[in-house]
């Protein structure tokens, strides 16, 4: 009948689990299970004893709603900085999935003790199999609802860090009221602002253009004051750019404007040339097959040349009327054509970046 301390307890589980496997460190559910059982503990007593229902069933009600919103207290910040989204009716959720949390488990477990006795076991497992199919079409059903996700949220690591920071002084506060208490979190509360608004202002303001690695075609992100132009080649699926670019555009909570279709390289009989300005650079996308020459009427000034396909040219040729800084070599460049540059870029003192090798190219601000 001693009492135990749940942090305690907590700390000993995750320390268990690290010294089984240490990678568990780098696990989302490791993290999420731990911060669940911390926000229950700490929060829960709180949001519960907000109010006292004597009906059983409203009370149980609230129990589930308490438990609910303690444990998003605590993963909230953490699962919108690893999965950039937000399910908006966890409480809906909650309400019909904890309820068989407990049965399933308890199920599963006399399956494993029935083991001698056949038949018990399968109806055990029938049990079992019949509750998490309704678990599972009851979070199909709720994630169909409009609205039911919000996606392209970031949180950045300081205000990961200082959120953690809040919800901590939020629950030393309550367990020991002082001015002292008062004063920290307050100072968090700020320093969330500051972070938040420094953020958004950053983002606002950018100006980054990307050249993902998507194999055999080009897709680029040209990104303006928190806006998306994208320019990708004929024949790319959506599959294959939602893989390339998700990431990067959530992680910037941005919002795609404009998508221009460039040729597909196949079909193509001359490159074809695309100049644009963006962040104060300039930058040229030469994309085709063959062999290629620039108008020589003038000779264009770039910050940065992105080339695409197999354009049989030589390097000192094209940079004869393209003066630039830097080449970008997209992952349609062929072998052949990848030598020559690499050659030319340590001769001339161009700056090289083969995607295919080093991965996606950023230029920033």
């Amino acid at each position: 009948n001693r009492e135990a301390n749940m942090f305690n307890l907590l700390c000993v589980s995750a320390f268990i689990l690290l010294i089984c496997n240490p990678m568990f460190l780098f696990h989302a559910g490791f993290w999420l299970s731990h911060l669940a059982v911390a926000g229950i503990v700490a929060y829960y007593p709180v949001i519960n004893g907000l109010f006292a229902f004597r009906f059983i069933v409203w009370r149980w009600l609230w129990s589930i709603i308490s438990v609910s919103l303690a444990a998003q207290i605590t993963t909230f910040p953490y699962s919108i900085y690893m999965f950039g989204a937000f399910p908006l009716y966890f409480l809906l959720a909650n309400v019909f999935v904890l309820p068989v949390v407990a049965p399933i488990l308890i199920f599963a477990f006399l399956i494993l003790v029935l083991q001698p006795v056949p038949f018990l076991a399968r109806v055990a497992g029938g049990l079992l199999n019949d509750l998490i199919d309704f678990m599972t079409a009851m979070v199909s059903w709720i994630e169909g609802l409009p609205g039911a996700y919000a996606e392209h949220l970031w949180f950045s690591l300081p205000l990961l860090v200082a959120l953690y920071a809040l919800v901590f002084f939020l629950y030393r506060l309550y367990i020991s009221p002082s001015w002292r208490g008062w004063l920290k979190l307050s100072v968090t509360a700020l320093l969330v602002c500051i972070i938040s608004n420094v953020q958004f202002v950053s983002k606002a303001s950018a100006h980054t253009l990307v050249v993902y690695d998507v194999g055999r075609h080009i897709l680029i992100d040209i990104i303006e004051n928190g806006k998306v132009n994208q320019f990708y080649s004929e024949g790319l699926d959506d599959r294959s750019i939602r893989y390339a670019r998700d990431g990067f555009i959530r992680s910037r909570r941005l919002r795609d404007a404009n998508s221009y279709a460039l040729q597909s390289i196949d079909a193509m009989e001359n490159a074809e040339v695309i100049e644009f300005e963006t962040g104060g650079l300039r930058y040229m996308i030469v994309n085709g097959n063959g062999t290629f020459t620039m108008p020589q009427t003038f000779k264009y000034s770039v910050d940065c040349l992105i080339l695409n396909g197999a354009l049989r040219v030589e390097p000192d040729v094209l940079l004869s009327s393209v003066e630039c800084n830097r080449v970008v070599l997209a992952t349609d460049c062929p072998p052949w054509m990848l030598v020559k540059w690499e050659a030319m870029s340590s001769e001339k003192g161009v700056h090289l970046h083969n995607v295919r090798k080093h991965g996606a190219f950023v230029a920033s601000n």
